[in-house]
């Protein structure tokens, strides 16, 4: 399967064992920037240019992602290595975490709105009074009677 990936890619150049440098496909590189790493198991591919991953640039590559684990001819046709069951956990979790802190903020900022109009309200009426808490002139004109209370003065 290696080999399969490797010979899609461009500019493949052995840096290791078990180790290549390559031009990424997903931005479409001239110069190599991409690595790929054989760990038995799994094929690792990152990309230093884009931060492109494994599934982004088999998409690319246009091969399935399955290609990039190993499995066992013995295994069930359903079976999803442990690192992909462990990988799609914590991007639920961090999804989860991400979705509860933006509704924190929405509902910090609709709190913040009420309190903003509740102050543009009583900035207002306390620029409509006199020194002694009658409304004045721009205010009996707009039909306001009446006086501040001392406490919102």
């Amino acid at each position: 399967m290696l080999d399969q990936i490797l010979d899609r890619l461009v500019n493949v150049k052995k840096s290791g064992t078990n180790k290549w440098i390559a031009c990424c496909p997903v931005p479409e590189d001239k110069t190599p920037s991409m690595g790929v790493w054989d760990e038995g198991e799994r094929i690792i591919m990152h990309c230093l240019g884009c931060g492109a991953k494994g599934p982004d640039i088999m998409g690319a590559l246009s091969l399935p992602v399955r290609m990039l684990f190993k499995h066992d001819e013995s295994m069930p046709a359903g079976y999803v290595p442990k690192a992909v069951i462990e990988k799609a956990k914590e991007a639920v979790y961090f999804a989860d975490i991400f979705e509860s802190e933006v509704k924190k903020g929405y509902q910090a900022t609709l709190a913040e709105k009420r309190q903003n109009r509740k102050s543009q309200h009583l900035r207002r009426l306390l620029d409509e009074t006199d020194n002694k808490g009658r409304i004045a002139g721009n205010g009996m004109a707009a039909g306001k009677v009446g006086a501040i209370p001392e406490a919102f003065r």
